[in-house]
């Protein structure tokens, strides 16, 4: 019994089924005796049976707290797969995003290094265009060296300060100041020939406004200590913000040209007194007639009044030689009666003044011609507007007597003017002659009622007004605008060049700073209106 209890518990312990021990137990009675096999069958039956129960008993206890050890276990690794999950879900998630991250890292690296390259490609591509650059800028600049050095004018930079910064070749020759001594020098203490009360409020104010201004006819001393003349034009240089960063004096030596200029107005003079040569001595003729017929006429009377004379002798001489009481003996009549003498006393004086007035007519043509013909200066002075006016009025006397009677209206208080007289006395000269010329042509060179001109001065405040005006064919209204062009003229080949009133406005306007207006009328006439300023730079007196 306890044999087979102790098998059964054995095999029950080892983890063999019941069913296999209880047929092991089987096989184990049945070798023993039939008769004992049935009660040890009963019994071992009944054993198996309570055993089988304890067995299951204690197999159920282990199996519940197995069951309930599993259940734990099981329970915690639910949690733990839970937990699991979760982690590996945000694992996951974090592997996601990292990945997103990485991919992104990688991406812009990749980018970055294309980028890169880009810009090394970009930079090889500058590095090349700015030496290609630099290459042509060096090559520009000498260009533009080269350029500024072939421009046929003086060019001078100054910056803010008024240091020179620039100074060319023409510069050098022009003032005789080479460009390693002026450069860096201030330019008034570089040039002190210059007109510097002209010329340094223009550069401050071109520098003040960034604008350009022009300075005409300014006076320097050239190296051979000669004057000369400059046309100047200073002009602001502006950096990208439009502010001044200095100046460019641009400038002409005009010295020559003002040479030739006066030359060739002399000459055009010369020529209109050529012109008016014939009608001058016309002028001078007449009353050299008079006078010398007013001397043959005092050298007849001379000669009657000689005879008087010694008749006249002889009888005192007479009456000196008879001894006193005594009649002197009888004299031949007297030559000339009492009325004779009469009648030569009243003309001798007559002859004698139209023979002055002659001579005075004679001295006031020559004097009219000379200060006519005088080449005058370079510079202003001042001149008496009303005088030049009747010296030129003498002088062409000839050319409109014929045709016009002149009227002049001078202003008795007119005061004198800065002017360049024998400029001014050709400006006079065209437009009386162009007035005569008009009043000629309206008359259609025929004989008939004479023509007019008059002549006007007047003062207004800081002005001075002169006005010519004729009686002729008056301008046409399609050639008003031209006839202050050089070169142009209505007249015939041969009678006009054209070059009259083209020497007016340029005198009156560019070197006078004077104002030329006209009123004209087709049939009626023309008027010329000159206003002339009293006050002006250079003037000797």
């Amino acid at each position: 019994m306890g044999l087979a209890i102790s098998f059964i518990h054995d095999s029950a312990m080892a983890g063999v089924p019941i069913t296999t021990a209880s047929q092991q137990m089987g096989m184990l009675v049945h070798s023993m005796d039939t008769s004992i096999v049935s009660i040890v069958a009963l019994i071992g039956g009944t054993i198996f049976l309570v055993g089988g129960i304890l067995i299951m008993s204690v197999m159920n206890g282990r199996l519940k707290r197995k069951s309930h050890e599993l259940e734990s276990k099981n329970q915690a690794l639910r949690q733990a797969r839970g937990q699991t999950k979760s982690v590996l879900t945000i694992l996951k998630t974090l592997m996601a995003t990292m990945e997103d991250k990485v991919n992104e890292l990688i991406r812009e690296l990749q980018a970055s290094q294309e980028a890169a390259i880009t810009m090394m490609e970009h930079a090889e591509k500058d590095r090349v265009l700015a030496k290609n650059a630099e290459k042509h800028l060096r090559v520009a600049h000498a260009e533009n060296a080269n350029i500024l050095e072939a421009i046929p004018a003086i060019l001078i930079g100054v910056d803010t300060k008024f240091q020179v910064t620039r100074w060319n070749r023409l510069a050098e020759d022009a003032f005789g100041v080479k460009s390693e001594t002026a450069t860096g020098r201030a330019f008034d203490e570089t040039l002190l020939s210059l007109n510097w009360d002209i010329l340094c409020p223009t550069m401050t104010q071109c520098l003040e406004e960034g604008r350009s201004r022009q300075i005409k006819d300014i006076l320097f001393t050239r190296p051979s200590e000669k004057d000369g003349f400059l046309d100047l034009t200073v002009t602001s240089i502006t950096n990208e913000q439009e502010v001044s960063e200095g100046l460019l004096i641009m400038g002409l030596d005009i010295s020559e040209r003002k040479e030739l200029e006066a030359q060739l107005t002399l000459a055009q003079r010369m020529e209109m007194i050529g012109q008016l040569a014939a009608g001058i001595a016309h002028e001078i003729n007449t009353p050299m007639q008079y006078i010398g017929d007013n001397l043959l006429f005092l050298k007849d009377q001379f000669a009657l009044l000689s005879s008087q004379l010694s008749w006249a002798i002889a009888e005192i001489e007479a009456k000196a030689q008879t001894p006193h009481g005594e009649s002197p003996e009888p004299q031949p009549p007297s030559p000339l009666s009492a009325s004779d003498l009469k009648q030569i006393q009243e003309e001798i004086p007559e002859a004698l003044a139209d023979a002055l007035q002659g001579t005075e007519n004679v001295s006031r043509i020559v004097r009219a011609m000379k200060e006519f013909s005088h080449p005058g200066t370079a510079e202003k002075k001042t001149i008496d507007l009303n005088h030049a006016i009747t010296n030129t009025v003498t002088v062409t006397r000839n050319e409109w007597k014929y045709v016009a009677d002149v009227q002049t209206d001078l202003a008795p208080d007119l005061p004198k003017i800065p002017a360049l007289p024998g400029e001014f006395h050709q400006v006079l000269l065209n437009l009386i002659v162009n007035a005569a010329h008009a009043i000629e042509e309206a008359n259609g060179n025929q004989e008939g009622p004479k023509g007019r001109i008059i002549i006007q001065t007047r003062k207004h405040e800081d002005w001075v007004e002169l006005r010519i005006q004729d009686s002729g064919t008056g301008i046409p209204e399609k050639i008003r605008d031209r006839i202050f062009d050089p070169f142009f003229t209505t007249k015939d080949v041969g009678k006009g060049t054209g070059q009259g009133l083209a020497i007016v406005h340029d005198v009156i306007v560019q070197k006078h700073k004077g104002r030329i207006t006209v009123k004209t009328a087709v049939g009626s006439g023309t008027t010329f209106i000159i206003h002339l300023p009293l006050k002006t730079e250079d003037v000797t007196t």
